[in-house]
């Protein structure tokens, strides 16, 4: 597959002091506050503190070398910094005027318990694993008043654990056969919640199958928290996703059929899940929103973009650059986007190419599916509806196709501002039900990036079919909105109108006002009005939609005054009981005008005969 770059790194990637062969130097990256931690043995033990985000500079200290350092994080408030050098306890050294304060130690309570790693959950609130337990400490005051106040704890073996800040939910592994219990970090608090248990694939015939640390992967896919099962053995060439369902249990939910085998990386950009095969140097793209297969109610997926390749671009020394793979064994990727080489010392952030993504998907429908759920890609899915219609590379099924969907969307969109009038019909696909498309195509947005042009290009040709071919398009949007129960837009209309104009299409004007194609509103009743000189039918046909509407009495009688039709206007203002003194002086006024005497005679008998007044007043106007 030509990808055109579909997945890109970031140009400026953030760089950093490099993890080094001889080990005295190691790199930390902490996924909770962005932090990429460089520590450097020696004499004294220097620390590097890098954002990944560019939000402050670098922060160094230099402290007594106490040992190696296994594990090495800030606070949420990046007010405390916390290391782990031992298996018996963590240090906390709060960070004051660019210097790190006396360290303080804290201990496991549990007996012999062997320490795994720490979490901060919280600003004031961190969380000890070790093999025998949780515990959830809280930190008061400050440097040398602080104090760590004990909360809660939980007693259960664990071999290795993984946290979800987003969720504030802990998975522990409580053995190597895929038994896991899933705890929920609250303030003060811990609640344990379901067991979960990974199926492993008993089919194979496989001895000794288990499951680490590197085989899950926990990540937010829509909102919702996801736990990824990478495979445990060559055989098996598929990843199994487990859904944090509303009852706070894990449901197996999806599972993804993977191009190749051999060690993966995850990431997860704009809600689809990017796979990394090293061995093949290339990528695979999953959309778990988009249709798939169903088997016993578990969704199988395909990739919806396969065998793309992600090249970075590396500066070098002078200005010059070089590209390199990103598929490098010591390559490490973070959720959700963020892949680090420890080796060279650089951090890049992963992004979508929506652009070169529309020239991949050919399918037009699957396309627009694809798009809408993007963040940020309004303007390509109006590219896309562009390139379909003004350059014609899609035919009128197609076009009529895409519209459908863009306006299932829209419709659900409509309906979550009016309280939601009811769920939409199950015939659609399940992005409209879902909720979690991040672009709406709206009427104005098709009528002036789309339909307008349209339009001003027709204007200069004279190829009958392409007068026909627009036509079609804007007959066939309507259709779509119709068929949405989407209330059309009167502009809409009114360039329908005026294109059937231009192109002398007046028999096709006549039968959609009448068949009701153009739906009746007052303002296309003035369009059709301005018509009259272009097509004469036009002026009957606006009195018809006028007074089809009912609402538009006055109009209408403005419109038969308009042409001096005295009498039809006072018949129909009688039989709407609109005769009174305010419309006697206009009417004889207008029966005067027209030169005629049974005009105005057949107004003064009108009026005397309802007592609206005088033969006498009558008489005095008669001869003005």
């Amino acid at each position: 597959m030509d990808d055109h770059n579909c997945l890109q790194l970031n140009e400026d990637p953030i760089q950093f002091v490099p993890a080094s062969v001889s080990k005295t130097t190691n790199v930390f990256y902490d996924e909770i506050t962005g932090q990429i931690i460089t520590v450097h043995s020696g004499e004294l033990t220097e620390i590097i503190v890098t954002s990944s985000t560019r939000c402050r500079e670098n922060m160094v200290f230099k402290i007594e070398d106490r040992g190696p350092v296994s594990s090495i994080k800030m606070s949420l408030d990046c007010k405390i910094l916390t290391m782990m050098r031992t298996a018996l306890s963590v240090e906390l050294m709060e960070i004051k005027e660019n210097t790190l304060q006396s360290p303080y130690f804290l201990y496991c309570k549990f007996k012999g318990a062997k320490l795994l790693g720490f979490i901060w959950t919280g600003n004031n609130e961190i969380l000890l694993i070790s093999d025998k337990g949780v515990e959830l400490y809280q930190v008061e005051g400050q440097v040398p008043k602080q104090r760590i106040i004990f909360s809660k704890s939980i007693n259960v073996h664990v071999n290795w654990f993984i946290y979800s800040n987003h969720s504030k939910l802990l998975l522990l592994s409580m053995n190597s056969f895929g038994d896991f219990q899933p705890l929920h970090i609250l303030p003060g608090n811990i609640n344990k919640l379901t067991k979960l248990e990974v199926d492993l694939d008993t089919s194979l015939n496989i001895p000794n199958q288990s499951i680490s640390e590197r085989n899950i992967v926990m990540t937010t896919v829509y909102n919702i928290l996801r736990i990824l099962v990478l495979p445990t053995s060559q055989s098996r060439n598929e990843i199994i996703v487990y859904t944090l369902n509303k009852m706070m249990s894990f449901k197996k939910s999806h599972i993804l059929k993977l191009s190749h085998n051999g060690k993966l990386l995850i990431n997860v950009v704009d809600n689809l899940i990017v796979v990394h095969y090293q061995h093949t140097k290339s990528s695979s793209v999953f959309d778990i929103y988009m249709e798939a297969a169903k088997e016993h109610t578990i969704s199988h997926y395909l990739p919806i973009l396969d065998d793309l390749s992600i090249k970075r671009t590396i500066p070098r020394e002078g200005g010059s650059q070089y590209v390199s793979h990103l598929y490098s064994s010591i390559c490490i990727s973070f959720q959700p986007n963020i892949i680090i080489d420890a080796k060279l010392g650089y951090l890049w952030h992963f992004k979508l190419n929506l652009a070169a993504v529309s020239r991949i998907i050919m399918d037009k429908c699957s396309l627009i599916d694809f798009l809408l759920l993007r963040s940020k890609s309004k303007d390509t899915t109006l590219e896309v509806l562009q390139n379909m219609i003004l350059q014609k590379t899609s035919n009128l099924i197609e076009i009529g196709n895409v519209f459908d969907h863009l306006n299932i969307v829209y419709k659900k969109h409509l309906n979550n501002h009016i309280m939601n009038t009811g769920p939409l019909s199950n015939d659609y696909m399940i992005v409209a039900e879902s909720l979690q498309c991040k672009v709406v195509i709206e009427q104005l947005d098709v009528y002036k990036h789309v339909f307008v042009k349209l339009v001003d290009k027709l204007e200069n040709t004279k190829d009958d079919d392409d007068k026909k071919f627009t036509v079609s398009i804007l007959v066939e949007y309507i259709r779509s909105l119709t068929d949405n129960k989407i209330t059309i837009e009167h502009f809409l209309y009114e360039l329908l109108i005026n294109c059937l104009v231009i192109n002398k299409m007046y028999y096709q004007l006549h039968q959609m006002v009448q068949y009701h194609i153009v739906i009746d509103s007052k303002p296309l009743a003035c369009l059709l009005l301005s018509l009259e000189s272009l097509y004469s039918p036009a002026h009957q046909m606006a009195l018809d939609m006028l007074h089809r509407l009912n609402t538009a009495h006055e109009e209408i009688v403005e419109v038969l005054l308009s042409k001096k039709q005295v009498i039809p206007s006072m018949r129909y203002m009688a039989k709407h009981n609109m005769l009174d003194h305010s419309t006697y002086r206009k009417l004889t006024e207008i029966a005067i005008s027209t030169d005629n005497s049974k005009i105005l005679h057949s107004t003064r008998e009108e009026f005397v005969q309802r007592n609206v007044t005088s033969n006498d007043e009558l008489d005095t106007s008669s001869r003005r």
